[in-house]
């Protein structure tokens, strides 16, 4: 039975690692489906992108950042450093590539502004907070082993984070924890 077990788990952690990516379980505290859809859906969304682990040029890369997270969403949503008037003010999406090994990702939508990534070391590493105001509704975070910013891994890595922390069923359901005639 053991060995089933461990069977089952290396074969769940292979699919999270398969084709050079790893996604961790999104930490969904006061999170529900309704939220995002209320906060995003056919409208812009202020993306903040922070860091930058390549040598790159920021608008480039931030640019093709936004670019990896459109069509990511269950809806269908803009990401978009400036939004237009459409936008809802008090949600906003945070992706931080590199950040302080230190800050727990629920502290992120409070440093949005003011924290900064190193260049990458290895597999680039990557947090997204989806926010309310000064509050993280959910997180999740991700490594890619990406070369630069037009690596397809990177991307990749990114509308799976998305998928991750935006999910749009019901928990028990998704995870197979009840049967859904009585979730």
């Amino acid at each position: 039975m053991r060995a089933v077990f461990v069977l089952a788990i290396g074969l769940v952690l292979a699919a999270c690692t398969a084709g050079g990516t790893w996604i961790s379980i999104g930490d969904h505290v006061g999170y529900s489906p309704s939220h995002f859809v209320y906060a995003a859906a056919d409208r812009d969304f202020l993306t903040k992108v922070r860091g930058n682990p390549f040598a790159e040029a920021p608008a480039g890369f931030q640019a093709r950042v936004l670019d990896a997270l459109q069509g990511a969403a269950f809806v269908p949503t803009h990401f978009t450093a400036t939004p237009d008037a459409s936008a809802r003010t008090d949600y906003f999406l945070v992706v931080l590539f590199n950040g302080p090994r230190t800050l727990h990702p629920r502290a992120l939508c409070q440093e949005a502004d003011q924290v900064t990534g190193d260049p990458a070391a290895g597999p680039v590493r990557f947090t997204l907070a989806f926010c309310f105001k000064d509050r993280a509704i959910s997180t999740v975070e991700g490594r890619a082993t990406a070369t630069g910013s037009a690596d397809p891994t990177l991307a990749r890595g990114l509308r799976q984070a998305i998928a991750e922390l935006l999910p749009n069923d019901v928990f028990g359901t998704r995870f197979g924890i009840c049967d859904p005639s009585d979730c």
